[in-house]
Protein backbone atom coordinates (compact mmCIF):
# COMPACT_ATOMS: atom_id res chain seq x y z
CA UNK A 1 0.00 0.00 0.00
CA UNK A 2 0.91 3.29 -0.67
CA UNK A 3 1.63 5.39 2.24
CA UNK A 4 1.49 9.01 1.04
CA UNK A 5 -1.18 8.41 -1.27
CA UNK A 6 0.96 9.88 -4.18
CA UNK A 7 1.23 7.43 -6.90
CA UNK A 8 3.70 9.15 -8.99
CA UNK A 9 6.08 9.79 -5.86
CA UNK A 10 5.86 6.04 -4.74
CA UNK A 11 6.26 4.22 -8.31
CA UNK A 12 9.80 3.72 -9.11
CA UNK A 13 11.27 5.56 -12.22
CA UNK A 14 10.76 2.13 -14.29
CA UNK A 15 7.03 1.96 -13.59
CA UNK A 16 6.98 5.31 -14.66
CA UNK A 17 8.61 4.91 -17.76
CA UNK A 18 6.23 2.02 -18.64
CA UNK A 19 3.31 3.81 -18.35
CA UNK A 20 4.47 6.90 -20.14
CA UNK A 21 5.11 4.50 -22.72
CA UNK A 22 2.12 2.77 -22.88
CA UNK A 23 0.09 5.81 -22.77
CA UNK A 24 2.03 7.20 -26.00
CA UNK A 25 1.82 3.65 -27.15
CA UNK A 26 -2.53 3.44 -26.85
CA UNK A 27 -2.41 7.07 -28.73
CA UNK A 28 -0.25 6.69 -31.37
CA UNK A 29 -2.79 3.90 -32.26
CA UNK A 30 -5.88 5.60 -31.63
CA UNK A 31 -4.43 8.24 -33.88
CA UNK A 32 -2.59 6.14 -36.27
CA UNK A 33 -3.37 7.22 -39.92
CA UNK A 34 -6.25 4.78 -41.11
CA UNK A 35 -4.93 2.33 -43.67
CA UNK A 36 -1.72 4.06 -44.30
CA UNK A 37 0.05 0.97 -44.06
CA UNK A 38 -2.23 -2.03 -43.99
CA UNK A 39 -0.77 -5.14 -45.38
CA UNK A 40 -4.80 -5.38 -47.30
CA UNK A 41 -6.23 -2.45 -48.69
CA UNK A 42 -9.92 -2.52 -49.56
CA UNK A 43 -10.54 0.12 -51.87
CA UNK A 44 -14.29 0.94 -53.66
CA UNK A 45 -13.14 3.60 -56.61
CA UNK A 46 -16.43 3.80 -57.70
CA UNK A 47 -17.72 4.66 -54.18
CA UNK A 48 -15.01 6.99 -53.95
CA UNK A 49 -16.62 9.05 -56.90
CA UNK A 50 -20.23 8.66 -55.90
CA UNK A 51 -19.07 10.10 -52.39
CA UNK A 52 -17.50 13.21 -54.00
CA UNK A 53 -20.25 14.00 -56.60
CA UNK A 54 -22.79 13.83 -54.08
CA UNK A 55 -21.58 16.11 -51.24
CA UNK A 56 -23.37 18.89 -50.17
CA UNK A 57 -20.88 20.65 -49.04
CA UNK A 58 -19.21 20.81 -51.94
CA UNK A 59 -21.35 23.78 -53.04
CA UNK A 60 -20.11 25.55 -50.23
CA UNK A 61 -16.39 24.82 -50.62
CA UNK A 62 -15.88 26.18 -53.81
CA UNK A 63 -18.77 29.00 -54.21
CA UNK A 64 -20.53 26.98 -56.72
CA UNK A 65 -23.66 27.75 -59.17
CA UNK A 66 -26.17 25.25 -60.07
CA UNK A 67 -24.43 24.62 -63.14
CA UNK A 68 -21.84 22.78 -61.01
CA UNK A 69 -24.16 19.69 -61.25
CA UNK A 70 -23.93 19.22 -64.88
CA UNK A 71 -19.99 19.97 -64.86
CA UNK A 72 -19.96 17.10 -62.20
CA UNK A 73 -21.70 14.56 -64.44
CA UNK A 74 -17.95 13.93 -65.64
CA UNK A 75 -17.22 12.02 -62.39
CA UNK A 76 -20.34 9.68 -62.74
CA UNK A 77 -19.47 6.55 -61.51
CA UNK A 78 -19.09 3.92 -63.57
CA UNK A 79 -19.40 5.77 -66.80
CA UNK A 80 -16.14 8.13 -65.70
CA UNK A 81 -13.38 8.28 -67.94
CA UNK A 82 -11.12 11.05 -67.30
CA UNK A 83 -7.54 10.12 -68.30
CA UNK A 84 -7.20 10.30 -71.35
CA UNK A 85 -6.76 13.62 -73.93
CA UNK A 86 -8.06 16.58 -72.03
CA UNK A 87 -7.64 19.84 -73.08
CA UNK A 88 -8.06 23.28 -71.18
CA UNK A 89 -8.36 26.83 -73.05
CA UNK A 90 -8.25 30.02 -70.60
CA UNK A 91 -8.17 32.37 -74.11
CA UNK A 92 -11.06 30.32 -76.51
CA UNK A 93 -11.28 31.92 -80.02
CA UNK A 94 -14.93 30.96 -81.99
CA UNK A 95 -12.49 29.86 -84.49
CA UNK A 96 -10.98 27.10 -82.33
CA UNK A 97 -14.53 25.85 -80.95
CA UNK A 98 -16.91 25.83 -83.95
CA UNK A 99 -20.34 24.98 -82.52
CA UNK A 100 -20.98 22.25 -84.25
CA UNK A 101 -18.66 19.26 -83.18
CA UNK A 102 -18.24 21.19 -79.97
CA UNK A 103 -21.31 22.46 -78.44
CA UNK A 104 -20.38 22.01 -74.65
CA UNK A 105 -17.80 25.50 -75.84
CA UNK A 106 -20.77 27.44 -75.85
CA UNK A 107 -23.49 28.90 -73.32
CA UNK A 108 -26.80 27.33 -75.19
CA UNK A 109 -28.69 29.55 -72.54
CA UNK A 110 -28.18 32.53 -74.11
CA UNK A 111 -29.46 33.64 -78.12
CA UNK A 112 -27.69 33.93 -79.95
CA UNK A 113 -25.20 31.26 -77.64
CA UNK A 114 -22.31 32.80 -76.50
CA UNK A 115 -18.61 30.95 -76.30
CA UNK A 116 -17.26 30.37 -72.61
CA UNK A 117 -14.66 31.77 -71.67
CA UNK A 118 -12.79 29.15 -70.38
CA UNK A 119 -13.47 25.53 -72.07
CA UNK A 120 -12.72 22.19 -70.81
CA UNK A 121 -12.59 19.79 -73.31
CA UNK A 122 -12.60 15.93 -71.49
CA UNK A 123 -11.90 13.14 -73.74
CA UNK A 124 -11.22 9.49 -71.88
CA UNK A 125 -9.27 6.57 -73.46
CA UNK A 126 -12.13 4.73 -73.61
CA UNK A 127 -11.93 3.00 -70.71
CA UNK A 128 -14.34 3.12 -67.47
CA UNK A 129 -11.59 4.12 -64.58
CA UNK A 130 -13.72 3.69 -61.28
CA UNK A 131 -14.90 -0.38 -61.61
CA UNK A 132 -11.92 -1.36 -64.61
CA UNK A 133 -9.02 0.40 -64.83
CA UNK A 134 -8.77 1.60 -60.96
CA UNK A 135 -10.60 -2.11 -60.06
CA UNK A 136 -7.22 -3.70 -61.51
CA UNK A 137 -5.32 -1.51 -59.06
CA UNK A 138 -8.28 -2.08 -56.19
CA UNK A 139 -7.84 -5.87 -56.65
CA UNK A 140 -4.09 -6.01 -56.57
CA UNK A 141 -4.33 -3.88 -53.06
CA UNK A 142 -7.00 -6.48 -51.70
CA UNK A 143 -5.40 -9.78 -52.53
CA UNK A 144 -2.19 -10.41 -50.78
CA UNK A 145 -1.53 -13.67 -52.79
CA UNK A 146 -1.12 -12.11 -56.03
CA UNK A 147 2.15 -12.54 -57.52
CA UNK A 148 2.32 -12.41 -61.25
CA UNK A 149 6.32 -11.08 -61.12
CA UNK A 150 7.05 -14.61 -62.94
CA UNK A 151 5.60 -13.40 -65.86
CA UNK A 152 6.48 -10.04 -65.52
CA UNK A 153 3.36 -8.69 -64.21
CA UNK A 154 2.24 -6.96 -60.89
CA UNK A 155 2.00 -8.41 -57.18
CA UNK A 156 0.32 -7.04 -54.47
CA UNK A 157 3.26 -5.63 -52.83
CA UNK A 158 4.12 -3.47 -55.99
CA UNK A 159 0.80 -2.27 -55.76
CA UNK A 160 0.51 -1.79 -52.23
CA UNK A 161 3.89 -0.23 -51.82
CA UNK A 162 3.52 2.17 -54.34
CA UNK A 163 0.22 3.34 -52.53
CA UNK A 164 1.77 3.97 -49.48
CA UNK A 165 4.59 5.45 -50.38
CA UNK A 166 2.11 7.97 -52.66
CA UNK A 167 -0.40 8.34 -49.85
CA UNK A 168 2.44 9.34 -47.78
CA UNK A 169 4.29 11.53 -50.24
CA UNK A 170 0.82 13.64 -50.99
CA UNK A 171 0.03 14.04 -47.67
CA UNK A 172 3.41 15.17 -46.69
CA UNK A 173 2.79 17.69 -49.87
CA UNK A 174 -0.79 19.06 -49.09
CA UNK A 175 -0.50 19.10 -45.25
CA UNK A 176 -0.95 16.97 -42.18
CA UNK A 177 0.16 19.51 -39.28
CA UNK A 178 -1.81 22.59 -38.37
CA UNK A 179 -2.31 25.25 -39.64
CA UNK A 180 -1.07 23.47 -43.25
CA UNK A 181 -3.47 20.42 -42.36
CA UNK A 182 -5.27 20.51 -45.75
CA UNK A 183 -5.08 16.99 -46.37
CA UNK A 184 -6.29 15.67 -42.94
CA UNK A 185 -9.31 18.38 -43.05
CA UNK A 186 -10.17 17.75 -46.44
CA UNK A 187 -9.70 14.46 -47.50
CA UNK A 188 -8.16 12.03 -45.27
CA UNK A 189 -11.04 9.59 -44.67
CA UNK A 190 -12.67 9.38 -41.82
CA UNK A 191 -13.53 12.94 -41.06
CA UNK A 192 -12.62 14.88 -44.42
CA UNK A 193 -14.41 17.36 -45.67
CA UNK A 194 -14.53 15.72 -49.19
CA UNK A 195 -14.62 12.05 -48.06
CA UNK A 196 -13.80 9.43 -51.65
CA UNK A 197 -11.45 12.35 -53.06
CA UNK A 198 -8.29 11.17 -51.28
CA UNK A 199 -8.38 7.85 -52.48
CA UNK A 200 -9.13 9.15 -56.56
CA UNK A 201 -5.93 11.16 -56.01
CA UNK A 202 -4.08 8.61 -55.30
CA UNK A 203 -5.07 5.84 -57.34
CA UNK A 204 -4.97 7.80 -60.78
CA UNK A 205 -1.57 8.44 -59.23
CA UNK A 206 -0.87 5.39 -58.53
CA UNK A 207 -1.88 4.24 -61.83
CA UNK A 208 0.60 7.01 -63.76
CA UNK A 209 1.13 7.33 -67.29
CA UNK A 210 1.11 10.50 -69.71
CA UNK A 211 1.73 14.19 -69.20
CA UNK A 212 0.45 17.34 -68.49
CA UNK A 213 1.61 19.98 -70.86
CA UNK A 214 1.32 23.71 -71.42
CA UNK A 215 0.98 25.47 -75.46
CA UNK A 216 -1.52 26.98 -77.27
CA UNK A 217 -4.74 26.19 -79.38
CA UNK A 218 -4.19 26.97 -82.96
CA UNK A 219 -7.32 25.06 -84.79
CA UNK A 220 -10.13 23.51 -84.01
CA UNK A 221 -9.82 21.14 -80.83
CA UNK A 222 -6.05 20.84 -81.72
CA UNK A 223 -3.61 21.84 -79.30
CA UNK A 224 0.39 22.55 -79.86
CA UNK A 225 2.82 22.17 -77.03
CA UNK A 226 5.03 24.73 -76.15
CA UNK A 227 8.25 23.07 -75.78
CA UNK A 228 10.30 26.31 -73.92
CA UNK A 229 7.51 25.80 -71.24
CA UNK A 230 7.29 23.09 -68.89
CA UNK A 231 5.38 24.88 -65.58
CA UNK A 232 1.88 27.39 -66.04
CA UNK A 233 2.55 30.71 -65.44
CA UNK A 234 0.21 33.81 -65.81
CA UNK A 235 0.70 33.86 -69.50
CA UNK A 236 -0.39 30.42 -70.06
CA UNK A 237 -3.26 29.97 -72.14
CA UNK A 238 -3.95 26.10 -72.56
CA UNK A 239 -3.16 22.48 -71.31
CA UNK A 240 -3.50 19.40 -72.33
CA UNK A 241 -3.61 17.04 -69.57
CA UNK A 242 -2.81 12.67 -71.01
CA UNK A 243 -3.31 9.83 -68.80
CA UNK A 244 -3.63 9.11 -65.19
CA UNK A 245 -0.34 10.38 -64.32
CA UNK A 246 -1.12 13.86 -66.51
CA UNK A 247 -4.60 14.23 -64.64
CA UNK A 248 -2.72 14.49 -61.28
CA UNK A 249 0.35 16.33 -62.21
CA UNK A 250 -2.42 19.14 -63.67
CA UNK A 251 -3.72 19.37 -60.26
CA UNK A 252 -0.46 19.20 -58.58
CA UNK A 253 0.98 21.85 -60.23
CA UNK A 254 -2.46 23.71 -60.05
CA UNK A 255 -1.88 23.20 -56.39
CA UNK A 256 1.66 24.56 -56.54
CA UNK A 257 0.60 27.80 -58.07
CA UNK A 258 -1.56 28.29 -54.96
CA UNK A 259 1.28 28.77 -52.56
CA UNK A 260 -0.69 26.84 -50.03
CA UNK A 261 0.97 23.92 -49.91
CA UNK A 262 3.15 22.87 -46.77
CA UNK A 263 5.72 21.23 -49.18
CA UNK A 264 5.78 22.13 -52.41
CA UNK A 265 8.93 20.76 -53.13
CA UNK A 266 6.89 17.33 -53.48
CA UNK A 267 4.23 18.84 -56.28
CA UNK A 268 6.06 16.88 -58.74
CA UNK A 269 5.37 14.01 -59.96
CA UNK A 270 9.07 12.69 -60.02
CA UNK A 271 8.06 12.11 -56.19
CA UNK A 272 5.39 9.50 -57.03
CA UNK A 273 5.62 5.54 -57.39
CA UNK A 274 3.79 5.74 -61.13
CA UNK A 275 3.18 1.93 -62.48
CA UNK A 276 1.71 2.75 -66.54
CA UNK A 277 3.44 -0.49 -67.01
CA UNK A 278 0.95 -2.27 -65.48
CA UNK A 279 -2.04 -0.18 -64.57
CA UNK A 280 -1.69 2.27 -67.93
CA UNK A 281 -4.28 1.30 -71.18
CA UNK A 282 -0.97 0.50 -72.82
CA UNK A 283 0.37 -1.47 -69.74
CA UNK A 284 -0.08 -5.35 -69.19
CA UNK A 285 -0.82 -6.12 -66.14
CA UNK A 286 -0.69 -9.90 -65.83
CA UNK A 287 2.80 -10.23 -68.05
CA UNK A 288 0.43 -12.14 -70.72
CA UNK A 289 1.23 -10.08 -73.83
CA UNK A 290 -1.82 -8.19 -74.44
CA UNK A 291 -2.07 -4.66 -73.07
CA UNK A 292 -4.58 -3.88 -70.98
CA UNK A 293 -6.29 -2.01 -73.62
CA UNK A 294 -6.59 -5.33 -76.04
CA UNK A 295 -7.99 -7.35 -72.81
CA UNK A 296 -10.36 -3.91 -72.18
CA UNK A 297 -11.73 -4.69 -75.77
CA UNK A 298 -12.11 -7.77 -75.20
CA UNK A 299 -13.93 -8.29 -71.72
CA UNK A 300 -14.47 -4.78 -70.84
CA UNK A 301 -18.39 -5.43 -71.07
CA UNK A 302 -18.43 -6.34 -67.85
CA UNK A 303 -16.30 -4.74 -65.14
CA UNK A 304 -15.73 -8.32 -63.33
CA UNK A 305 -14.55 -9.88 -66.37
CA UNK A 306 -12.21 -7.56 -67.49
CA UNK A 307 -10.50 -7.64 -64.05
CA UNK A 308 -9.98 -10.75 -63.80
CA UNK A 309 -8.57 -11.35 -67.01
CA UNK A 310 -6.28 -8.48 -66.31
CA UNK A 311 -5.03 -10.12 -63.74
CA UNK A 312 -4.87 -13.76 -65.26
CA UNK A 313 -1.46 -14.41 -67.02
CA UNK A 314 -3.89 -17.76 -68.76
CA UNK A 315 -6.51 -15.69 -70.05
CA UNK A 316 -6.38 -13.37 -72.93
CA UNK A 317 -7.70 -12.81 -76.10
CA UNK A 318 -5.95 -14.20 -79.36
CA UNK A 319 -3.82 -11.78 -81.60
CA UNK A 320 -2.81 -9.47 -79.17
CA UNK A 321 -0.33 -6.71 -80.44
CA UNK A 322 1.20 -6.27 -76.60
CA UNK A 323 2.91 -3.15 -77.72
CA UNK A 324 3.77 -0.46 -75.06
CA UNK A 325 4.79 -0.09 -71.23
CA UNK A 326 2.63 2.51 -70.11
CA UNK A 327 3.99 5.31 -71.66
CA UNK A 328 1.68 6.35 -74.72
CA UNK A 329 -1.59 6.62 -71.78
CA UNK A 330 -3.78 9.12 -73.21
CA UNK A 331 -3.14 8.06 -76.73
CA UNK A 332 -6.37 6.86 -78.74
CA UNK A 333 -5.16 3.60 -79.69
CA UNK A 334 -7.74 2.28 -81.73
CA UNK A 335 -10.34 3.16 -85.31
CA UNK A 336 -11.99 6.06 -84.52
CA UNK A 337 -13.99 6.44 -88.02
CA UNK A 338 -16.68 9.02 -87.61
CA UNK A 339 -13.48 11.14 -84.97
CA UNK A 340 -15.99 11.41 -82.57
CA UNK A 341 -13.62 10.34 -79.58
CA UNK A 342 -15.18 6.90 -79.67
CA UNK A 343 -13.65 3.70 -80.73
CA UNK A 344 -15.35 2.26 -83.07
CA UNK A 345 -15.30 -1.21 -81.18
CA UNK A 346 -16.79 0.18 -78.11
CA UNK A 347 -19.66 2.32 -79.91
CA UNK A 348 -20.45 -1.28 -81.71
CA UNK A 349 -19.86 -3.46 -78.70
CA UNK A 350 -20.58 -0.95 -75.90
CA UNK A 351 -22.95 1.97 -76.82
CA UNK A 352 -24.58 0.96 -79.43
CA UNK A 353 -23.95 4.25 -81.52
CA UNK A 354 -23.00 4.64 -85.44
CA UNK A 355 -19.23 4.49 -85.51
CA UNK A 356 -19.91 6.26 -88.72
CA UNK A 357 -21.69 9.10 -87.60
CA UNK A 358 -20.46 11.17 -85.13
CA UNK A 359 -23.77 12.05 -83.58
CA UNK A 360 -25.49 8.90 -83.37
CA UNK A 361 -29.12 10.39 -82.17
CA UNK A 362 -28.39 13.69 -83.71
CA UNK A 363 -29.37 15.85 -81.19
CA UNK A 364 -26.42 18.31 -81.36
CA UNK A 365 -23.99 16.71 -79.26
CA UNK A 366 -21.19 14.25 -80.42
CA UNK A 367 -21.02 10.75 -78.99
CA UNK A 368 -17.90 11.25 -77.00
CA UNK A 369 -18.91 14.20 -75.27
CA UNK A 370 -22.03 12.61 -74.10
CA UNK A 371 -20.38 9.42 -72.92
CA UNK A 372 -17.63 11.51 -71.52
CA UNK A 373 -20.46 13.24 -69.35
CA UNK A 374 -22.83 10.35 -68.41
CA UNK A 375 -25.33 11.22 -70.75
CA UNK A 376 -27.19 8.89 -73.42
CA UNK A 377 -26.13 9.19 -76.47
CA UNK A 378 -29.11 7.37 -78.02
CA UNK A 379 -31.20 9.65 -76.83
CA UNK A 380 -31.41 13.83 -78.39
CA UNK A 381 -33.53 14.65 -75.46
CA UNK A 382 -30.58 15.10 -73.35
CA UNK A 383 -28.26 17.18 -75.04
CA UNK A 384 -29.49 19.90 -73.78
CA UNK A 385 -28.02 19.19 -70.32
CA UNK A 386 -24.50 19.86 -71.97
CA UNK A 387 -23.19 22.14 -69.16
CA UNK A 388 -22.35 25.73 -69.48
CA UNK A 389 -20.56 28.28 -67.23
CA UNK A 390 -18.61 30.67 -67.82
CA UNK A 391 -16.50 30.78 -64.72
CA UNK A 392 -13.15 29.59 -64.63
CA UNK A 393 -13.51 28.35 -61.28
CA UNK A 394 -16.34 25.89 -62.24
CA UNK A 395 -15.36 24.99 -65.50
CA UNK A 396 -11.99 24.38 -64.16
CA UNK A 397 -13.83 21.89 -61.36
CA UNK A 398 -15.12 19.68 -64.31
CA UNK A 399 -11.56 18.07 -64.62
CA UNK A 400 -9.75 19.28 -61.61
CA UNK A 401 -12.37 19.05 -58.60
CA UNK A 402 -9.44 18.02 -56.18
CA UNK A 403 -7.96 21.64 -56.54
CA UNK A 404 -10.82 23.39 -56.33
CA UNK A 405 -11.81 22.58 -53.08
CA UNK A 406 -8.68 22.18 -51.60
CA UNK A 407 -7.59 25.65 -52.48
CA UNK A 408 -10.88 26.99 -51.37
CA UNK A 409 -10.29 25.84 -47.99
CA UNK A 410 -6.72 26.70 -47.78
CA UNK A 411 -8.13 30.50 -48.70
CA UNK A 412 -10.79 30.81 -47.01
CA UNK A 413 -8.69 29.54 -43.38
CA UNK A 414 -5.75 32.11 -44.72
CA UNK A 415 -8.12 34.89 -44.93
CA UNK A 416 -9.65 33.85 -41.32
CA UNK A 417 -6.28 33.63 -40.20
CA UNK A 418 -5.19 37.49 -41.54
CA UNK A 419 -8.35 39.17 -40.54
Amino acid sequence: MLESGNYWEETSVMKKEMVVTLLIAAMAFVFMPMNAHAAVLNKDFCAAFTLVITNPLLPVLIGAAPEVGALLGAFTPPTADLNGNSIIDTDPQEANWPIGPYPFAWDMTKTPPELLGTIIYIQGNGMRDCDSELGVLSSALANETLDLSSHGGITHQIALDAWNHNHDTMAACVGTVAPNNYWTLLLEQPGGIVPGLADILLGYCTMGGGEFIVGTITGPGTFVADPNQTTPNENSKAYKLTGAGGFIAGILKILEGTGFLADASLATLEHYTLLPQYLAKDGDADGDGCTNGEEYAAYGTTATTYVNAALSFAVHPEGCVGTGEGEGEGEVQCDDTDKDGLCDIDEINRFGTNPNNPDSDGGGVWDGVEVSLGMNPNDAGDDHLVPTTNHYGLALLGLMIGAAGVVAVMKIRKSRATA
